[in-house]
């Protein structure tokens, strides 16, 4: 790992002045077994603007529908990589003379039939995954030799050997042992995923550790970068990652969104390897896929078989298949990018990706933030220069107004190239402050001297008029229509100025213990803490009522002057009425039985859970209950500013710690029934250590309520 190929300085940023292939986009692509489905596959691909495809083929192509589509595509003039697949039985097998002669005699057929009319021939397939490709390393050398033979003979291009994933040691010594043998390929195949580290821009935690991460920064480009200088060293012509895409139920683990976050993704991904310069050409996987496809083939449920190793087939009649928004994501940047010449990075700073690219025409920069974050655009550049740029959003289409925000989901800025284009010194993001995109509306970023916050509105004109009446000057001033609450937090009601028939919730910290006032200090204000807490909840698919608006003073040092605006919840059933019903012995409380509300619940605090939500303030109050058909209900987190937010599953005590609270005003009984449910659901054992947290809560709860009551009792003597 210390060698000198492998101790590259500052390859984690993408060199400069490079130019992006033309044919730099490809996309993988199958058919179906009804021939209809051939000309839909053509006439998408025309949409998307690629004439580059990969295409898999095995034993059981020749003569039925894979043979059909390829046909097709060389009479359409697409430039085809065949991938020539052994079936994992024989690939198992790949050691003994049968097996050998057979994936022979199909090479030699295969090439005899297609070799001349496609662009190249690529052999391997995911081979440092055993348990997908299935070779062992003396068959697959086997499989390459007698593959590289064949194509040797023909005078056609091979490539391969189609690693998966960053295994720049596993490439090292593979790609000797080809040199070794005098078979190196035209040009490295490797499938580089950064799915399993979530955004494309993050440095991987796996290589290293989470903690010497951000010391090594192994992120996309230098990735992409290593690779191509291995190879390269090698003798080999350049470098493809033949496939890689992100699976819809990997995202939906953490984000409802998956489809918008998928096309999120594909952007970022492909500005991040054509800006890196080490790829002649990536293609995405799959073109037709339940799991992962530009278009959704609209299966009841995914298969699970790994399509990056052998893309056989999609299934379904094509009338009802779904165009995602990654399909018009990979439109637009095939329109934009491929042909311009990268001129670099404009930003530095972590979490806010600025890159520009050029051509005769045009200076187009595509900027982003990462997950959550948010940049404001005056902040990047002069604001003479926002107004002269056409803006475009991540599907390529014009957008209505200039926005405020730099948010997780790319935008287009054209201007004429020769309008001279420069970013502020140290562009940064707001510190500390989360969106959630998928909501509907826009985040305006408002400041002056004494004040900042953010608004979401459907436009800007929507924004000037809430920032007109919930200004911090006036906001106080406003006609209260109810007060909800007024103890540590005042929290009442207003109306909404864009609709007078309708309310919002505002809340203000209005008292602070001592402890408070030597910690908070160093925290967010309160209304900020809001904000992020209910964003962070809708973006992982946890309800609240939508955030409306958040304002503190610019200094951040006064702890009580600040506001959070939501829209108002009109359900004034909480959990703890449920409970306080159950138990004082009432079956059905509300028109719900008690297990079935707890059976409820029980789904709906797993699912909090297992997107890394830690409430910390989960007390029965802070569920909104809404009553549905029946004994249905459904759920509603308020009071969001203690929340933690984790990039993973909660630990157990984490889990427990939220239970304990939820569960203070339900007798034991209904406690039992609901954790042997949540136990049950998380594979584990309920145990007596388990309901120690309860028992701890129930005392520290009651001796806070006893000092509470001695404070406010009269003294007798």
């Amino acid at each position: 790992m210390f060698s000198a190929e492998l101790r590259l300085r500052n390859t984690d940023v993408p060199p400069a002045n490079h130019v992006i292939p033309d044919e730099f986009c490809g996309v993988c692509v199958a058919t179906s077994r009804d021939p209809v489905c051939d000309a839909y596959v053509i006439e998408k691909l025309k949409v998307l603007g690629v004439s580059h495809v990969r295409m898999d083929y095995s034993y059981d192509s020749p003569g039925q529908h894979a043979s059909r589509l390829l046909g097709a595509l060389i009479d359409e003039g697409f430039k085809v990589m065949l991938h020539l697949v052994q079936p994992l039985p024989e690939a198992m097998q790949m050691r003994e003379a049968a097996v050998q002669r057979r994936w022979q005699q199909f090479v030699a057929n295969t090439l005899d039939t297609w070799g001349q009319q496609v662009e190249i021939i690529e052999v391997g397939s995911t081979i440092n995954r055993r348990r997908w490709a299935g070779y062992c390393l003396k068959g697959f050398l086997a499989c390459w030799r007698t593959a590289y033979v064949e194509a040797s003979k023909r005078g056609l291009r091979i490539s391969g050997p189609n690693i998966s994933d960053f295994e720049p040691l596993y490439t090292i010594a593979l790609l000797d042992l080809l040199k070794d043998m005098g078979q190196v390929p035209q040009f490295y195949t490797d499938n580089l995923f950064v799915e399993r580290v979530t955004q494309p821009e993050v440095y991987d935690h796996r290589i290293f550790g989470a903690l010497l991460a951000p010391v090594v920064r192994y992120n996309l480009v230098r990735k992409a970068r290593q690779l191509e200088k291995i190879s390269s060293k090698r003798g080999v012509e350049g470098m493809l990652c033949s496939y890689v895409s992100w699976t819809l139920p990997r995202i939906k683990r953490f984000l409802p969104e998956a489809t918008a976050k998928q096309a999120d993704y594909l952007t970022r991904y492909l500005v991040l390897a054509a800006a890196s310069g080490a790829f002649k050409r990536v293609y995405w996987g799959a073109l037709v896929s339940c799991r992962e496809g530009l278009i959704d083939e609209a299966r009841k449920s995914a298969s699970h078989d790994e399509i990056v190793t052998y893309y056989s087939e999609i299934s379904g009649n094509n009338a009802g298949y779904r165009i995602r928004p990654a399909f018009h994501a990979l439109q637009a940047f095939q329109k934009l990018i491929p042909g311009s010449t990268y001129q670099g990075s404009l930003c530095r700073a972590k979490g806010l990706e600025v890159h520009e690219f050029t051509n005769a025409t045009h200076r187009t920069h595509v900027v982003w933030s990462m997950n959550g974050l948010v940049a404001d655009f005056v902040d990047i550049y002069p604001e003479h220069l926002l107004p002269r740029a056409t803006w475009l959003s991540r599907d390529g289409v014009a957008l209505d107004e200039v926005p405020s925000l730099a948010t997780e989901s790319p935008v287009y800025l054209r201007w004429p190239i020769s309008q001279e284009v420069t970013v502020r010194a140290n562009p940064t993001l707001i510190p500390g402050i989360s969106i959630c995109t998928s909501v509907k509306g826009h985040y305006y970023h408002y400041r002056d001297d004494t004040w900042h916050g953010i608004i979401l509105a459907a436009n800007r004109h929507d924004a000037d008029k809430l920032f007109a009446e919930l200004h911090p000057e006036r906001i106080v001033e406003r006609e209260r229509h109810a007060s909800l609450r007024d103890s540590r937090n005042s929290i009442w009601t207003v109306q909404d100025p864009r609709d007078p028939g309708a309310n919002l919730v505002v809340k203000q910290p209005v008292r602070l213990s001592w402890n408070k006032k030597l910690t908070e200090p160093f925290k967010p204000s309160k209304a900020h803490r809001s904000w992020n807490g209910a964003c962070e909840l809708l973006r992982r698919g946890i309800p609240s009522p939508q955030p409306v608006a958040y304002f503190e003073r610019t200094t951040g040092t006064d702890l009580i002057r600040n506001w959070y605006v939501c829209e108002l919840e009109k359900s004034k059933l909480s959990a703890r009425h449920f409970f306080e019903e159950y138990a004082s012995g009432v079956p059905d409380a509300f028109g719900v039985s008690m297990t079935k509300f707890l059976q409820q619940l029980c789904v709906f605090i797993l699912d909090m859970h297992r997107r890394g939500v830690f409430f910390r303030d989960l007390s029965g109050g802070n569920v909104l209950v809404r009553k549905g058909e029946g004994e249905t209900v459904s759920f509603t987190l308020i009071d969001t500013a203690r929340a933690h937010f984790y990039p993973q599953q909660l630990t157990l005590g984490k889990r427990l710690s939220d239970l304990s609270r939820l569960l203070y005003k339900l007798h034991w009984g209904g406690r039992m029934l609901f954790l042997q449910q949540y136990f049950a659901d998380i594979d584990r054992k309920l145990g007596i250590v388990h309901k120690l947290p309860f028992l701890i809560y129930e005392i520290k709860t009651g001796w806070k309520r006893s000092r509470r009551k001695k404070k406010i009792v009269p003294s007798t003597t």
